[in-house]
């Protein structure tokens, strides 16, 4: 199964258009090619296989986090924080971003700004 943890933007690339967030504590990179909403440093986003999809408004994503923290407290360190470091990938979808194709990540999608990113990885 897939989580999309609550991600705060803590720098923003432009040229590359690629956000750098913290989850929970763990820094990792997404791009912003297919979010269609403004987005700043301090924002959260959530984040599906490397891309960020949705801007959440901060009192939503902190009561996300909340919930997610109750969780993981429950779950050893080391499982903790690989089911962070998973959160993109959704680990039985584990595959190189170089050897997706755009029809296999949306068949039938027809935004334009989504293809152009899209096979910007193909």
């Amino acid at each position: 199964m897939c989580l999309s943890i609550p991600s705060k933007i803590t720098k923003i690339d432009e040229k590359n258009n690629i956000a750098t967030v913290d989850t929970m504590g763990v820094e990792r990179q997404a791009s912003l090619d297919l979010i269609d909403q403004e987005v700043n440093v301090g924002d959260y986003v959530l984040i599906h296989i490397g891309f960020a999809m949705n801007k959440i408004d901060e009192k939503d994503a902190l009561s996300s986090l909340e919930v997610y923290k109750e969780i993981i407290e429950k779950m050893e360190e080391e499982d903790r924080r690989q089911a962070i470091l998973e959160d993109d990938a959704c680990p039985k979808q584990r595959l190189k971003m170089s050897e997706l194709k755009l029809k296999d990540l949306y068949d039938g999608f027809r935004d334009p700004k989504a293809i152009k990113a899209l096979k910007k990885i193909n």
